[in-house]
Order: structure tokens, then C-alpha cells, then sequence
């Protein structure tokens, strides 16, 4: 370690983490050591957010590729799965116009 760029772990640890996420350091950079906590919290709340939440939007994607526009005529929903053969919310027999 190097003392005179890295007088403390913090310092060494914020460096490592905005290099290795490519983060880099622009014109404006913390100073203070509760500073550079907080982006490197930051930098890691993102890096986990990101993939989590694009995740969930992906399955939700999937999920309405599985439904079909057909509507009930108990309730008058509109979206049922393309298997379902009654309805999810009143439980009235579909048509068999559902099924694919």
C-alpha cells in the first residue's frame, strides 16, 4: 500500500471499487471519508438494483407472453392464461376459444 495516495483503508477501498466498476473519477469527487462511504455505498446499492430489477421486469414480460385477450363472460376480465379453462377471478368455464 502506498501511504501517500492511500492514507487510510477507506481510501484504498474507494479507489478499488469506482476502478473496478469503471465508475471513474470525474471532475467532482468526495473528499471527506463519510463522502466516499456513501458513493461507495452507492456504487453497490446500483450494482445490485440494476440486474434485480431488470430481472423482475423480464419476468413480468414472460408472464403477459403467456396470457390471452379473451374476456369472461361472468366478470368481464379480459387477460386469462392461454391453459386456463376457467376464469381466475369469478371461476366461470371458459370457452374453449381459450385454449391454443
Amino acid at each position: 500500500m502506498n501511504p501517500k495516495a492511500f492514507a487510510t483503508f477507506l481510501d484504498a477501498f474507494y479507489f478499488s471499487v469506482a476502478t473496478m466498476t469503471t465508475v471513474g473519477f470525474g471532475d467532482v469527487t468526495p473528499i471527506s471519508e463519510t463522502g466516499r462511504l456513501l458513493t461507495v455505498l452507492m456504487i453497490l446499492t446500483g450494482i445490485a438494483l440494476i440486474p434485480w430489477q431488470l430481472g423482475d421486469l423480464i419476468k413480468q414480460l414472460l408472464n403477459t407472453t403467456k396470457q390471452m385477450e379473451f374476456l369472461c363472460p361472468g366478470c368481464g376480465l379480459e387477460s386469462h392464461d392461454t391453459d386456463a379453462q376457467f376464469c381466475k377471478i369469478c371461476g366461470t368455464k371458459l370457452r374453449n376459444i381459450c385454449k391454443i
